[in-house]
């Protein structure tokens, strides 16, 4: 399943005109759960509008490099 960004799930939650096509399929679309990036972090991975803010996203790929590289250093 493709990775909404933080501004696709925000757009589909707070919508309020037709439905969108994202991998919701509209079910959620308008349902204003929540309006900043620390919900849709704390949405379970399974939940189609899970997103992680820019942020995270450069945090976590700059562990994995770091670990990638520390495995080489051993």
């Amino acid at each position: 399943m493709r990775k909404l960004s933080m501004r696709q799930a925000l757009r589909c939650e707070t919508a309020c005109g037709p439905r969108c096509k994202c991998r919701c399929g509209g079910a959620l679309h308008g349902s204003a759960r929540g309006k900043d990036e620390l919900f849709f972090e704390q949405l379970d991975k399974d939940d189609p509008h899970f997103a992680l803010s820019p942020e995270t996203q450069r945090t976590q790929r700059r562990i994995a490099r770091r670990r990638q590289f520390d495995m080489f250093d051993r």
